[in-house]
């Protein structure tokens, strides 16, 4: 019995996920925010139609994200939505 061939996979094997819940656009716009001095930020998309950059940063990182907002819609997301989240103390 063969496996029929779906979008996104050779011979019926997918390949493989791409980091930041599967989604390239994402583990691109953490690249960018990266590259760009934000870090530890944590992109997912969101949505019905998967529009939405979903960004948790540090509320300190604000000003630097509504700056970057233009490119990170470059990478495709139509919006850009943030939660400001306080850096998690790992000694706690």
């Amino acid at each position: 019995m063969s496996v029929p061939a779906r979008p996104g996979s050779v011979g019926g094997v997918p390949e493989p996920t791409p980091p930041s819940g599967g989604d390239a656009r994402a583990a691109a716009a953490e690249r960018l925010l990266r590259d760009r001095g934000v870090i530890g930020a944590r992109v997912s998309v969101a949505g019905h139609e998967r529009e939405i950059a979903a960004i948790a940063a540090p509320p300190s990182e604000m000003a630097r994200l509504a700056v970057l907002a233009p490119e990170l819609k470059a990478l495709g997301f139509r919006y850009i939505a943030l939660e400001l989240t306080e850096p998690v103390d790992a000694g706690r």
